[in-house]
């Protein structure tokens, strides 16, 4: 009877550990998202083929679908369609004055600082502090206590199209004032390998998915790899946002997890909805 017992025992914890092993998998194995189209995508080990015949006309064995930009709104992931090419203009406002950036790619690119009120005051400046692509601007968290003085910001550029540099990226921090002998403070703040496309701080550490990889970058602008792949130049990268443990980027064709516990890599491609129909 013992044997029995210890028996019944022991099947039913092997099915206990079955079931939750079975749970952990079958959850690391999607990932919901909220959106019009897509409510959970699938992990899939990436295809480069598969993902560089977005580009292609003449492919068929590719997504077809909307591009999404990613966002998060209350812990959850959320997918934004946006239409391509994307807007190539940023503006970004500061307690004192506000950047407004262009990329316009081989043919222009610039940052300027501009005063508020330009169309009532006629002494108002619009200055060009950079000649570079602007790929965005990004606000400098503030220590406690000074959370909505907005005078500090990170400018993100490409000088992919300059001659002798060796370097794709550069980020820039500026600091704006409301004195007259000083209006502004630029600086170097670190250079990429690769032109910056999506960014986020995560506490005082600068996470910056570029073109060619995923980076950090602390705050003396040391710059350390996260990841890179074969196929991730094919992403065409365009958003990134934390959600608990993990850094979610949005591409052309899917969103890429890194787990930041263990750099684990998870792809979940999106799937083209009037083949799912059928």
């Amino acid at each position: 009877m013992k044997k029995l017992i210890k028996l019944f025992v022991f099947i039913l914890m092997l099915c206990v550990v079955t079931s939750l092993l079975f749970g952990c998998n079958s959850k690391t194995n999607t990932l919901t998202v909220n959106s019009a189209s897509f409510t959970e995508l699938e992990a899939k080990e990436p295809d480069i083929n598969w993902i560089r015949n977005y580009y292609y006309v003449s492919e068929t064995n590719k997504y077809k679908g909307p591009g999404f930009e990613l966002c998060e709104l209350n812990g959850e992931l959320h997918l934004n369609q946006i239409s391509l090419p994307y807007d190539k203009a940023h503006l970004l406002c500061l307690d004192y004055k506000y950047l407004l950036g262009v990329d316009a790619g081989e043919f222009d690119g610039w940052v300027a600082l501009c005063d508020y009120d330009s169309y009532r005051w006629e002494e108002a400046k619009q200055e060009r502090i950079l000649n570079e692509l602007c790929m965005g601007f990004l606000r400098y968290p503030l220590p406690v206590g000074h959370e909505h003085d907005n005078q500090v910001a990170l400018i993100f550029t490409s000088t992919i199209y300059l001659p002798d540099v060796d370097n794709d990226g550069r980020i820039y921090k500026i600091t704006t004032f409301d004195e007259e002998d000083k209006e502004y403070e630029l600086e170097l703040y670190a250079t990429l390998d690769y032109t910056p496309v999506a960014f986020l701080f995560d506490g005082d550490e600068l996470i910056v998915a570029t073109q060619q990889n995923l980076v950090s970058v602390d705050t003396s602008g040391k710059v350390t790899e996260l990841y890179s792949s074969d196929y991730w130049g094919f992403l065409g990268v365009n958003s990134i946002v934390k959600i608990d443990d993990s850094y979610f980027i949005g591409a052309c064709m899917g969103i890429l997890e890194y787990k930041i516990t263990n750099s684990e890599i998870v792809w979940y491609p999106y799937y083209n909805i009037e083949e799912n129909i059928e």
